[in-house]
């Protein structure tokens, strides 16, 4: 009786662990901005009302040029460095996420001139999804 007790708790144990293994139900949407990148998605296989942080990461080139008056481009200026957005959700009683986050680029660079026109662009590499420290998306 006490093997068949032991069993039992495995076994529920075990179909717990695996009943939580959260991943994306599809692939996120990505969009991009002139500068901040904003990714959302759905994520499943949390357990019911379970809380949890989403971060989102990528590396990120923010590129300034500047015009002075005569209409002539000074070289431009720029900054790459990885920016997140981590946010807390609460999943479902079906242990289903839906969530939208938005990553800001890096500051854009100065013109020499405050009369001087600047454009200021963001590109974005490669995004990265976690779920709790877990990566689910890269």
């Amino acid at each position: 009786m006490k093997q068949l007790c032991t069993l039992i708790i495995a076994a529920g144990l075990f179909f717990s662990a695996s009943a939580q293994n959260s991943h994306l139900l599809d692939q996120p949407t990505i969009t991009t901005t002139d500068h901040s990148l904003t990714v959302c998605g759905s994520i499943v296989g949390l357990g019911n009302n379970q809380l949890v942080i989403v971060s989102v990461s990528a590396p990120a080139t923010t590129t300034t040029t500047c015009t002075n008056n005569g209409g002539q481009l000074v070289e431009a200026q720029g900054s790459t460095q990885t920016v997140s957005s981590t946010g807390k959700y609460l999943s479902d009683k079906n242990g289903r996420v839906n969530f939208c986050q938005t990553v800001e680029g890096p500051a854009g660079g100065n013109c020499p001139s405050g009369k001087w026109t600047s454009v200021t662009s963001t590109d974005f590499g490669q995004v990265t999804i976690t779920v709790n420290g877990k990566v689910v998306y890269h």
